[in-house]
């Protein structure tokens, strides 16, 4: 380009020269060349400069010019690679629904060739019927809503159909492309999904399993109940046989609900302590994986959001099935702080009115008798929950003449108390004759109070063992917002 700069810029001299020789007579063509006028040097050496000043900017933009094409060949590659390597299918479509583009991993799934699509209509070729094989109408294709309605859909489960004939399922997402506020097409990209349906059905098969042994399992404990109430009726006739029956089947009772508190422990534990920290580690696992991704990658970022939102849920229903579980708090927080969480709690979880005086009772009670204690506070809100309709409920422990006081209150219809422990079968108020047996275990006494339309009165009279007193007094009042 400084060549060919260079001679324009001696043509022109050269130029100028035969002008001022042949036209105006100044002098033959070498003295013009070699002129020593210098006015006339300084107009010829403008000019060539100027010449040479266009040539160097004529090569400096088409530098610029070639190394933009570069960037742009180095871009267009790039990108060209990315769709190549991506694992996810991806498909171009055009307003007609034909496809345009195809990268290799859709082309791996689908069986076909780029070249067998290219052209093709994507509803006819991959998307024509449901997954029971009925027909799919163009009219509710999402591919083909999205080009309508310019909206991004996105399928969690559907079949798409190889050159086989076979279905594969996957899922997708369609988003429309826009160009000068129109729809020119759209790029679906999916996922096979075919492997994790499998599993899910297999999981769903090895449940309803479970679930058959589950039942023939209760069927046997059912039987084997029935004969035990035969067999206790047969006692009942010698009063002896039946004290003696009666001490053996409350020796049984509370085996029971010692094992049964020491697995539900268990299970809370483990419920908290594994299962809680694994879903932790996949929550900050997701979360370094969306800040990870790229601008282009929104569709990803937006999966990973929804992620994260299903842990958050799961996370909320294993705390709150851990909470179910319980006394499992008691361990760290005590006795005292467990109950008044339990009353606040249920009191927010359904909008409830709650009043609490706790006294400090942490140090008083052996750890059998404070689960105990936590149960019949437990039982009591959840028949409060479950039969009431209440709006209002109190909570009470006191110390009293060497008796810990625990009461709970609360506004509800209310019930015909001996009415209901008189009817026979599940109807027989089992809850409330549980909530007994547990208090003649650790040695107290419940008593229930109610009448119909004047709500309901649990109280617990349990005599304290020796050892330091109460300590100070708890009062608060919730009030849970709408």
């Amino acid at each position: 380009m400084i060549r060919i700069t260079i001679i324009f810029a001696a043509a022109y001299w050269f130029i100028e020269s035969a002008i001022d020789a042949l036209l105006f007579n100044r002098g033959t063509l070498l003295e013009m060349i070699f002129t020593a006028d210098p006015y006339e040097y300084f107009v010829r050496l403008t000019g060539a400069g100027f010449i040479v000043t266009i040539g160097m900017l004529a090569q400096y933009m088409l530098k610029r010019i070639q190394g933009s094409e570069e960037q742009l060949r180095r871009f267009r590659h790039q990108n060209e690679l990315i769709l190549e390597s991506a694992g996810e299918g991806i498909l171009g479509i055009d307003q007609e629904g034909k496809i345009t583009f195809i990268n290799p991993a859709a082309a791996a799934m689908s069986g076909f060739t780029p070249a067998e699509l290219a052209g093709q209509s994507f509803h006819d070729l991959l998307h024509y019927s449901y997954p029971d094989g009925s027909p799919l109408p163009l009219e509710d294709c999402p591919v083909f809503n999205s080009l309508r309605e310019g909206k991004i859909q996105r399928q969690s489960h559907d079949v798409f159909w190889t050159k086989e004939g076979k279905s594969i399922w996957v899922e997708y997402s369609i988003t429309p492309i826009i160009e000068n506020r129109k729809i020119t097409g759209a790029v679906v990209v999916f996922t096979d999904i075919s492997a994790r349906k499998q599993a899910e059905e297999e999981l769903l098969r090895h449940r309803e399993h479970l679930e058959n042994l589950v039942a023939a399992r209760t069927g046997e404990l059912t039987r084997t109940n029935e004969q035990m109430r035969e067999e206790i009726e047969e006692r009942t006739r010698a009063e002896k046989a039946l004290v003696e029956s009666e001490k053996k089947l409350r020796f049984l009772t509370k085996q029971l609900m010692n094992v049964q508190e020491r697995e539900r422990s268990r299970i809370s534990a483990e419920l908290h302590d594994e299962l809680g920290q694994a879903l932790m580690v996949l929550k900050m696992d997701v979360s370094s994986l969306q800040d990870k991704l790229r601008k282009e990658q929104d569709p990803l970022r937006k999966e990973c959001s929804r992620l994260l939102s299903e842990i958050d849920h799961i996370i909320e229903n294993v705390r709150r099935l851990c909470w179910d579980l319980g006394p499992y708090l008691m361990e760290g927080l005590g006795l005292t702080a467990s109950l008044q969480s339990l009353i606040e709690e249920t009191c927010k979880k359904h909008n409830l009115i709650c009043t609490m005086k706790l006294d400090e009772i942490d140090q008083i009670f052996p750890p059998e008798i404070k689960t105990n204690i936590y149960r019949i506070l437990q039982e009591s809100l959840t028949n409060i929950v479950k039969h009431a309709t209440a709006s209002q409920v109190s909570g009470t422990i006191s110390i009293e003449r060497e008796n810990l006081i625990m009461e709970v209150v609360d506004d509800g219809q209310g019930f015909q108390v001996e009415e209901l422990l008189a009817r026979p079968g599940p109807d027989g108020g089992l809850g409330l004759t549980a909530m007994q047996e547990r208090a003649r275990q650790i040695g107290g006494e419940l008593s229930i109070s109610s009448q119909a339309g004047q709500g309901t009165v649990i109280k617990l009279t349990l005599p304290l063992p020796s050892g330091p007193g109460p300590g100070e007094s708890l009062s608060k009042s919730v009030n849970p917002q709408p």
